[in-house]
C-alpha cells in the first residue's frame, strides 16, 4: 500500500512507535526475576520443568517452545508488535500472519490469466481497467494454487466444526441458509440428528475435521493469499492516487465470477461477485461483500470500496472478508462504515484466508462467532484503522487462533472498544458467558493443538471487555496474545483471562504504556493452570489490579505464572490471600508445586494483603513476590529471547486417538450419555448409574481409553462413590487393559485409598515396565507403601525423565527406608526444581536419621544443592541451618537474604520423631 493510504497509516501512529519497537522484557526485569527465583532456590533453567505431558496432534512449534522456555514469550510478543508496526501494507500483514519469509514466484504450474471482455474494460477509467487486470491475473494464479491446497471433503470438516463452535443445532434457519448458498449440509444434518439421539461416537466430530486436514496443503494457500494481497495492495495504490468523478455501473461475467464496477454514486449490492470495485458513494452491501466460500463454488471473492458511510449489512455467515475453503478480502477504505454479519465473518479463515481492512473514521463492527480476526487451518485478519471504533462479537473472535490457524485483530488507531461475550452461557458460572476472544488461542482437547490468536492495538485509550476465556489467554497447546502499545486502557473480564494459560498452553497480555485498570475474577492477571504459562506484563504508568483468586501472579497445577509491573505506582487487590499475589499451589493430587512470581519494579506498590515495599515475600509451593527498584545490570546490551521454532515434522498417519465404536444403545452406555448431556434427565440418569454401582463401573472402565474427558470425570466420581468397593474392579481393569490409558488411570485411582488398596500392588508392579504408565505406577505404589518398589525407585532416580525421578523420590520418602538417604541427597542437585524439592521433602520425612548425612553432605554439596540441605535441616529443627545460611547468602542481595532467613526461621520446628 502506498500513496495516501500509507501516509494515512503513518500519521496515525505515534512517532516513537514508528521509530522503535518498545520492549516487553529488559535486563532490569531479568535481574528482578533472577532475584525472585533465587529466593525460591531456583534459577531460570527451572522454568523449563515438564509441561508437555499429554499427546496431541498438530502442536505448533511456538506452543511447544513457550512451555519449554517461558522467557521466550516476551521476546515473541515484541517481535509480533514489531511485525504489526511494520505492516504498512496488506501483503506484509498476510506474510507475518503466515509467519513465512517473502514469497517470490508461483510454483504450481500456472496457466494463462482468465480473459476479460475488452469492451467492458474500455468503458472504465484507465486506472480502473488496470486494477481489474491486476486482480484477475493474480486470482487466476490463486485459483490454481487453491486447487492444490484444498481437500475434497470440505463439507465434512464444516459439519464437524459447526455443532460445538456455532451451536448450530439451535439455529435451523442458519442451516437452511447454508443450503441456499449451495453448501452440502448432509453430513451436518446427520451429525445433528444422531447427536440429538446421543448416538455420536466419541471422536466422530474431531475426526471429521482432522481427516479433512490430512489432505489440506497449506503452503499453497499461503502462496495464493500472499499473491492476492499483493495484488490488492497494488490496486489500492492505483485507485488512491487517482480522482474519480461521475456515476456508473458496469459488470461482466468471467470464469472467476462476476465483476462489478460502480462510480461515485450510491449503489446497493445484493448479488454475489468475484470482484466488486466501488469508487465512491455511501454504498450498501447486503451480499457477502468479500465472502469467499469454496463449498459454494466461490473460492475467491474481493471487494474494494472507496466510499464513506458505506454499510455492509448482510447479517449472514461467511461475509465481509471471509475465506472458507478459499480467500475472501474486503477492503472498505472509506470512513464511518457499518459492518454487520453472523458467523465466520469479518476477517475469518477456515481452511482459507479471510481479510477485512477498514478505513479511517469511526467504524462499527458486529458479528457472532469465529469472526473479527479468526483463523483455523488458515488465517483470519481484521485490520481496523478507524478511531473511536467499536468491535462487538459473541465468541471465538477478535484475534482467535484455532487449530493450525492464526487469528489477528490489528488496530492502528486510537480510542477503541472491544466486547466479546453475552450469548453462550458458561455452565459453571451462572450469569457469565464464554468469550474465547481478544487474543485467544484454542486447541481441540485432547485431539489437536491450537493456533495463535493475537489482538494488537497500537494507539489510544481502549476498553476491552470479555467474560470467560479472553484477553491474552489460551487453551490446549496454543498461544494467545493481547498487545497494547499506547494509551490508558481498561481491561474487564472474569475467568481465565488477562494473561492466562490453561491446559498446556501459553497466554500473555502485554501493555506497553499508559495508566491502566485491570478487573477480573478467577485465574487472571498473570495466571496459569494445568502445565501452562501465563503472563501479564505492564511496562509503564500507574495501574490498578483487582482480582479474586488465582490472580496477580498465581499458578496452579504445575504451571508458571508471572505478573510483571515494570514502573509506576500500582495498587493490587487480591481477595484470596492464599491464592493471589505471587501464590503457588500444591498441585492437589499431583502433589508437587508450581512457580508464581509478582514483580513490581518501580514506584510505590499498595497490596491488599499487607506486603511491604522493598521486600521479597514467599508463599507456599512456590510463590515469590518482589517489590523493589532493581538496578540495571552493567554489561552487554540485553537481548530478548526469541524462540527457536523448529519446523513441524511430517504428520503421522492416522489419528492419535483411535478407539473402537461403542453400542450407543447399550443400557449403561445410554445412561452414561444422558448423564453427561444437557438433557433434563441428566441428573436422574447419573443417580441411576450410581445406584447400579459395580456393574456400571465395570462397563465404564474399558471406556477410559476414550479421549472423551467426561468418561474419565464420571469414572473418577464412581470411584469416590464406591470407595474401596471399586478396588477389585480396578485390579481387573489393569489386568485386562490393552491400552496404556486404561491401565494408567486405573492405577491412578488406587492412590486415594493408600494402604487399603495394597491388594493391587501385584497388578501395578508390571506397569513400571510400561513407558507411559511408569510415572503413575511410582506415584500409586508410593501411596500404597509398596516395599517391592524400593529398588526400582532407587534406580529410577537417575532416569532421564523428570517426572519419573520426581515420583521415585516421593515414593522413597513414603517408604521411609533409610538406605535411600544418600541417593536422595544426590537428587538435591537435580537439574529441575520439582525433583529437588521432592528429594528434600522425602529426606524430611525420614526425620532425625537424615540430619547427620545432610550436615556431612553440605560441606561438599554443589551451590545448587546447598540451599535445599539448609531448608531440610531447618525443617528437622537443626538451628545450625541459620548459621550456615547467613554464611551462604552473605553476598546475596539483601532482599533475597532476608527472605531466605525469614523462611528458615519459620521452618525451625521440633524435629519429627525418628522412624
Amino acid at each position: 500500500m502506498t500513496g495516501r493510504v500509507l501516509l494515512f497509516v503513518a500519521l496515525l501512529l505515534p512517532a516513537w512507535l514508528i521509530a522503535e519497537t518498545p520492549v516487553a522484557f529488559d535486563a532490569t526485569d531479568e535481574r528482578a526475576l533472577q532475584l525472585a527465583l533465587r529466593a525460591l532456590k531456583m534459577t531460570e533453567s527451572d522454568l523449563a520443568f515438564q509441561k508437555t505431558n499429554v499427546e496431541s496432534e498438530l502442536i505448533l512449534p511456538q506452543a511447544r517452545q513457550f512451555l519449554e522456555e517461558p522467557l521466550s514469550v516476551p521476546g515473541y510478543a515484541e517481535a509480533m508488535l514489531d511485525d504489526c508496526l511494520r505492516s504498512t501494507n496488506l501483503e506484509r500483514l498476510v506474510m507475518y500472519s503466515f509467519k513465512q519469509p517473502f514469497i517470490g514466484q508461483w510454483s504450481c504450474g500456472i496457466r494463462e490469466p482468465e480473459k476479460i471482455d475488452p469492451s467492458f474494460l474500455t468503458k472504465l477509467p484507465a486506472p480502473v481497467s488496470q486494477a481489474i487486470e491486476t486482480i484477475v491475473e493474480s486470482a487466476s494464479l490463486a485459483t490454481q494454487a487453491l486447487i492444490q491446497a484444498m481437500p475434497s471433503n470440505g463439507a465434512a470438516a464444516l459439519a464437524g466444526f459447526a455443532p460445538e463452535a456455532l451451536h448450530i443445532e439451535k439455529d435451523k434457519a442458519e442451516i437452511e441458509d447454508w443450503q441456499r448458498l449451495g453448501i452440502d449440509t448432509g453430513a451436518l444434518k446427520n451429525f445433528l440428528a444422531r447427536d440429538t439421539k446421543l448416538e455420536l461416537q466419541d471422536t466422530e466430530l474431531a475426526d471429521a475435521i482432522l481427516n479433512t486436514s490430512d489432505k489440506f496443503n497449506s503452503p499453497y494457500l499461503m502462496l495464493a493469499s500472499t499473491g492476492l494481497s499483493r495484488a490488492v495492495n497494488d490496486v489500492v495504490a492505483i485507485l488512491n492516487t487517482n480522482q474519480f468523478t461521475g456515476d456508473f455501473k458496469y459488470e461482466t461475467d468471467t470464469k472467476l465470477g462476476k465483476i462489478i464496477v460502480t462510480g461515485t454514486g450510491r449503489h446497493i449490492f445484493t448479488n454475489e461477485a468475484f470482484l466488486i470495485i466501488g469508487l465512491g458513494g455511501d454504498n450498501v452491501y447486503s451480499n457477502s461483500a468479500g465472502g469467499a466460500n469454496g463449498l459454494a463454488g466461490r473460492p475467491i471473492s474481493i471487494v474494494i470500496d472507496l466510499g464513506n458511510n458505506s454499510q455492509f449489512v448482510s447479517k449472514r455467515s461467511f461475509s465481509q472478508g471471509s475465506g472458507v475453503f478459499g480467500i475472501g478480502i474486503l477492503a472498505a477504505l472509506g470512513s464511518n462504515c457499518t459492518f454487520q454479519a453472523k458467523h465466520m465473518s469479518q476477517g475469518a479463515g477456515f481452511f482459507g484466508c479471510g481479510i477485512l481492512m477498514t478505513g479511517p473514521g469511526k467504524q462499527t463492527l458486529e458479528a457472532d462467532t469465529f469472526c473479527q480476526g479468526a483463523g483455523m487451518f488458515g488465517t483470519g485478519i481484521l485490520w481496523q484503522r478507524g478511531d473511536n471504533s467499536t468491535c462487538r462479537a459473541a465468541y471465538m473472535a477478535q484475534g482467535f487462533g484455532g487449530v493450525q490457524g492464526v487469528g489477528l485483530l490489528l488496530n492502528s488507531c486510537s480510542n477503541n472498544s472491544y466486547f466479546a461475550g453475552g450469548k453462550y452461557p458458561c455452565p459453571w458460572l451462572p450469569g457469565h458467558y464464554f468469550s474465547l476472544s481478544q487474543g485467544f488461542g484454542y486447541g481441540m482437547r485432547p485431539y489437536a493443538g491450537g493456533g495463535i490468536g493475537i489482538l494488537c492495538d497500537l494507539a489510544g485509550h481502549n476498553h476491552y471487555e470479555a467474560d470467560v476465556y479472553g484477553q491474552g489467554a489460551s487453551y490446549w497447546y496454543s498461544v494467545g496474545l493481547l498487545l497494547d502499545a499506547a494509551g490508558n486502557n481498561r481491561y474487564d473480564a472474569h475467568q481465565y483471562c488477562q494473561g492466562a494459560g490453561i491446559h498446556l498452553s501459553t497466554g500473555a497480555l502485554v501493555d506497553f504504556a499508559g495508566n491502566n485498570t485491570y478487573t477480573a475474577g478467577h485465574i487472571c492477571q498473570g495466571a496459569a493452570h494445568d502445565y501452562s504459562v501465563g503472563m501479564l506484563i505492564n511496562r509503564a504508568g500507574n495501574n490498578k489490579f483487582t482480582g479474586d483468586t488465582t490472580a496477580q501472579g498465581a499458578a496452579i497445577n504445575n504451571s508458571f505464572a508471572l505478573l510483571l509491573n515494570h514502573a509506576g505506582t500500582n495498587t493490587y487487590t487480591g481477595t484470596d490471600p492464599k491464592q493471589s499475589q505471587a501464590a503457588g499451589h500444591d498441585g492437589d493430587k499431583r502433589e508437587y508445586g508450581s512457580i508464581a512470581l509478582l514483580l513490581d519494579l518501580g514506584g510505590h506498590g499498595k497490596y491488599s494483603q499487607g506486603q511491604t515495599n522493598n521486600a521479597i515475600w514467599l508463599k507456599p509451593l512456590y510463590g515469590a513476590g518482589l517489590d523493589a527498584e532493581v538496578s540495571t545490570p552493567v554489561g552487554a546490551p540485553f537481548r530478548a529471547r526469541l524462540g527457536r521454532f523448529n519446523q513441524q515434522g511430517s504428520r503421522p498417519e492416522g489419528r492419535s486417538y483411535k478407539i473402537a465404536p461403542v453400542d450407543t444403545h447399550q443400557p449403561i452406555e445410554h445412561l452414561f450419555r444422558v448423564a453427561t448431556s444437557d438433557q433434563p434427565g441428566a441428573g436422574k440418569a447419573w443417580d441411576e448409574l450410581k445406584h447400579l454401582g459395580t456393574p456400571a463401573f465395570d462397563y465404564l472402565i474399558p471406556r477410559l481409553a476414550s479421549p472423551n474427558i467426561m468418561v474419565r470425570v464420571k469414572v473418577e466420581e464412581l470411584v469416590d462413590h464406591l470407595s474401596t468397593n471399586s478396588i477389585p474392579s480396578l485390579i481387573a481393569g489393569i489386568r485386562a487393559a490393552t491400552d496404556d490409558d486404561t491401565a494408567r488411570l486405573c492405577c491412578y485411582y488406587f492412590a486415594r485409598f493408600d494402604e487399603k488398596a495394597s491388594a493391587a500392588i501385584p497388578a501395578i508392579l508390571p506397569l513400571l515396565k510400561r513407558d507411559k504408565c511408569r510415572t503413575t505406577a511410582f506415584y500409586t505404589l508410593g501411596h500404597l507403601r509398596a516395599a517391592e518398589a524400593f529398588r526400582p525407585a532407587l534406580a529410577a532416580l537417575d532416569e532421564p525423565r523428570e517426572l519419573v525421578r520426581l515420583r521415585a523420590a516421593q515414593l522413597l520418602g513414603k517408604l521411609g527406608d533409610r538406605r535411600a538417604i544418600p541417593d536422595l541427597i544426590d537428587r538435591l542437585n537435580d537439574e529441575i526444581y520439582d525433583v529437588r524439592y521432592a528429594a528434600e521433602d522425602a529426606l524430611v520425612k525420614f526425620g532425625q536419621p537424615s540430619r547427620a548425612p545432610l550436615r556431612d553432605a553440605y560441606r561438599h554439596a554443589t551451590p545448587r544443592a546447598q540451599p535445599y540441605i539448609l531448608e531440610a535441616l531447618a525443617k528437622l529443627g537443626d538451628e545450625t541451618a541459620l548459621t550456615l545460611a547467613r554464611e551462604y547468602y552473605r553476598n546475596d542481595d539483601p532482599l533475597v537474604r532476608n527472605a531466605i532467613l525469614k523462611s528458615l526461621t519459620a521452618s525451625l520446628t521440633p524435629a519429627p520423631a525418628t522412624k
